[in-house]
C-alpha cells in the first residue's frame, strides 16, 4: 500500500516528502529549500516499471513549475516478469495524475472493497469507457487499445502550466499479480525548480533568485 494515501476519502496531496515543507515557490527562509529559474525542456523515459499486486508505486514526483506537454503511458502482457510468469492485463491499472492541485479521477479516493483500501486516480477501465478524444485538457485518452496492450496519454491542445507539483502513480489492481508497465514519458518544460528537491538543476552560474 502506498504511503501516501490514508484513510478512506483522505488524502495526502502535498506532503509526502517532509513535513514542514513549503509549497511555494516563493523563497522561504524557514526551510534550506530555495527556488530557482531553471528554464530547460525535461523528458522523464521509464521502462519496465514492475508494480506489485495490490500495490501503488511513485514513478515520478517534482516540486517545481512549468509547462507540461504530455503523458505517454504503454502497459501490455507481451512481455514476462523476471520470474517467467506472465504478468496481470493492463485492464488492472490505475493511474494519478496530479497537477498542483488537480488529480485525474478526482481528489477523493474510491474505496474497493475487493482490495480493501481506497484507490486515488483514474483506472484504465474507466478512460475505455469514457472514450475520451486525445487532447482532454483534464483527464487521459486511450491511442491504443487491444486485448494485450493498452496506450494511455495526457495531451492537451496546449501545455497544461502548473506552479507548484507534478506527481505521477502507479497502482496495481490485481490483489497478488505483478503488473508491467513497459514504457512511461513524461515531457514538460520547467521555469522554476526547488533547489535542494529536484533531481536536475542547471549550473550553477544559470540560477537567479526571484
Amino acid at each position: 500500500m502506498s504511503e501516501d494515501v490514508g484513510p478512506d476519502g483522505v488524502m495526502d496531496i502535498v506532503t509526502d516528502m517532509d513535513d514542514d515543507f513549503t509549497i511555494a515557490l516563493l523563497e522561504d527562509t524557514r526551510t534550506p529549500f530555495q527556488n530557482i529559474v531553471d528554464e530547460r525542456e525535461v523528458s522523464f523515459v521509464q521502462r519496465k516499471v514492475i508494480v506489485d499486486g495490490n500495490t501503488t508505486k511513485k514513478v515520478l514526483d517534482v516540486r517545481e513549475a512549468g509547462d507540461l506537454n504530455h503523458v505517454v503511458i504503454r502497459c501490455g502482457k507481451d512481455d514476462t516478469l523476471p520470474d517467467g510468469s506472465t504478468p496481470a492485463g493492463p485492464d488492472q491499472l490505475a493511474i494519478e495524475l496530479q497537477i498542483d492541485g488537480y488529480i485525474t479521477g478526482g481528489m477523493t479516493p474510491v474505496y474497493d472493497a475487493t482490495l480493501g483500501k481506497s484507490i486515488s486516480g483514474v483506472r484504465v477501465t474507466e478512460l475505455q469507457d469514457l472514450s475520451l478524444p486525445i487532447g482532454s485538457y483534464t483527464n487521459f485518452t486511450i491511442a491504443k487499445d487491444t486485448p494485450n496492450e493498452i496506450v494511455i496519454v495526457f495531451q492537451p491542445n496546449m501545455p497544461r502550466r502548473y506552479d507548484h507539483r507534478v506527481r505521477l502513480r502507479f497502482t496495481n489492481l490485481h490483489a497478488s499479480t505483478k503488473l508491467i508497465v513497459n514504457y512511461v514519458e513524461v515531457s514538460r518544460k520547467r521555469r522554476l525548480s526547488t533547489e535542494g528537491n529536484s533531481p536536475s538543476v542547471g549550473p550553477s552560474w544559470s540560477h537567479h533568485g526571484l
